[in-house]
């Protein structure tokens, strides 16, 4: 199944480089089974490069994968440029099909296509 993982953090409005491949199991699955929705720290950046990691040691690979970037990072200009360009990558990321797993480092959530798929409530009243 294709598909991609963000890291996202819409406090401090960033996001990760994609995570994009072909896998042998959900996407969602495999971020929760790496803990790479809290358990590496909450730097969108470095959780993504942790994930990368997990997915390289695994013996047989999950699947094939690589990095893709997202569009647009504003690296100079006022504050709200930051604020723009994330609102701007979410909406194009609830665009594609199938839709990316969303990991939120501010709850440790996990979602896709709108659907929460983990949160620490379900994890614990459930």
């Amino acid at each position: 199944m294709n598909g991609m993982v963000v890291f996202h953090s819409p406090a401090e409005r960033q996001a990760s480089a994609a995570v994009h491949g072909s896998w042998s199991r959900t996407p969602a699955e495999l971020v929760l089974e790496a803990r790479a929705n809290g358990g590496f720290g909450n730097d969108v950046h470095n959780v993504c490069a942790e994930f990368l990691g997990w997915l390289l040691a695994r013996s047989p690979r999950p699947g094939s994968f690589g990095v893709l970037n997202l569009p647009g990072v504003p690296w100079h200009g006022a504050d709200d440029e930051w604020e723009r360009w994330y609102h701007r990558v979410m909406g194009v990321l609830a665009e594609q099909l199938p839709p990316p797993v969303l990991v939120n480092l501010d709850d440790f959530s996990v979602s896709q296509g709108g659907q929460v798929v983990w949160a620490p409530s379900i994890r614990c009243n459930g």
